[in-house]
């Protein structure tokens, strides 16, 4: 009878052990699907500590990012780092809020306020001037 006791709780024990990781899995995803915000300004603050100024981008990007991109890194040392293109999840569209928030606060703080704004115009006048429209 002790037999039948221990081989019932081995087999439940094999049948229950799977379920449970896939549970613990499916609920790790979850949390760390709707932490995102909150990492993404640890992250952001982490690097501020240790006088990184980071902006974070996605999405189709226009011409003259590069330009932009240069100008940042040149005059205020500020790196962009482009996360994602088109196709974007919802976790890190929360994720690059939460740390570009932090991010250009900070930056603003430093640089001045408009810091992103006068280097994006520049940014595009250079580069229409450098690349003129055809005469049609």
């Amino acid at each position: 009878m002790a037999d039948v006791r221990t081989w019932r709780r081995t087999v439940a024990a094999l049948f229950l052990a799977p379920i449970a990781l896939v549970i613990f899995l499916v609920a790790l995803t979850f949390a760390y699907q709707e932490s995102a915000s909150l990492r993404g300004n640890w992250a952001a603050r982490h690097d501020l500590a240790n006088g990184r100024y980071v902006v974070l981008g996605y999405g189709l990007p226009p011409a003259s990012r590069p330009e932009y991109m240069r100008l940042l890194k040149t005059r205020y040392g500020i790196e962009f780092y482009a996360v994602a293109g088109c196709i974007v999840s919802s976790s890190l569209r929360d994720y690059v809020a939460s740390y570009d928030k932090v991010s250009e606060a900070a930056a603003k703080k430093k640089f001045g306020s408009d810091v992103f704004d006068a280097t994006w115009k520049e940014a595009e006048n250079d580069w229409q001037t450098s690349h003129p429209k055809p005469a049609i």
